[in-house]
């Protein structure tokens, strides 16, 4: 384990997961008990991914020191990092860069259980006025409502959109279905003025965006 001085440079990309959950925990813990739970849960749990993702109770079983306060760290870094991405939008145009629209939209569904359709609502400068989370599925089905997208487009005044939703147990890959409705999707919101310039789906380990594969048209 690096030397904690480590910590306090800006170099944090350079630290693995045990270094980062290390730093985490350590302002209540001796550094090597801190150190101690870090290396237990990653190796619990294999995955920031998985141990993010698991529910407090779980976590709570896989370590003894301590383990309520580890998991309030956890949960206090993923609303720090969706709190984040939300106040970057909402004061730079949201397709400014890739990075932005794509680390909005993982944070705000990569954790989800369920298959989740959501949608962002733009004005004609790509500023966000909104995001919904529209219907919830099962773990890998979703029946979407096109009256309901189109009825809360309008209440929105966008006349842009971008569509989202989370594989939560599969890859990030559009299933014929998934294709047949974003077209099906993008001709009926043309018929009040408004625009779907991409659909996302969140995986696991990637994202896949529509647009980059010529699916729109």
């Amino acid at each position: 384990m690096r030397k904690t001085a480590l910590a306090q440079t800006l170099e944090t990309k350079q630290l693995s997961n045990v270094e980062l959950l290390t730093i985490l925990f350590q302002e209540h813990e001796p550094n090597q008990l801190a150190e101690q739970a870090a290396i237990s849960l990653v190796g619990r749990f294999k995955s920031l991914r998985n141990l993010c993702d698991a529910p407090a109770a779980t976590i709570t079983a896989s370590t003894n020191i301590n383990s309520n306060h580890y998991v309030n760290k956890i949960q206090a870094a993923l609303t720090l990092a969706e709190r984040y991405y939300c106040d970057k939008v909402q004061h730079e145009p949201l397709l400014n860069e890739k990075n932005n629209i794509q680390g909005f939209l993982c944070a705000k569904l990569r954790h989800l259980k369920y298959e989740t359709f959501a949608c962002v609502y733009l004005d004609s400068q790509f500023n966000l006025l909104n995001f919904e989370k529209l219907q919830v599925g099962s773990v890998n089905r979703i029946t979407l409502y096109p009256r309901r997208i189109i009825e809360r487009a309008l209440l929105h005044n966008a006349t842009q959109v971008i569509f989202a939703h989370n594989h939560p147990q599969g890859a990030a890959l559009p299933s014929p279905a998934d294709r047949e409705t974003t077209i099906e999707l993008k001709k009926l919101l043309a018929t009040i003025d408004v625009n779907v310039l991409d659909h996302f789906i969140i995986g696991s380990d990637a994202v896949f965006a529509f647009s980059e594969h010529g699916l729109l048209s």
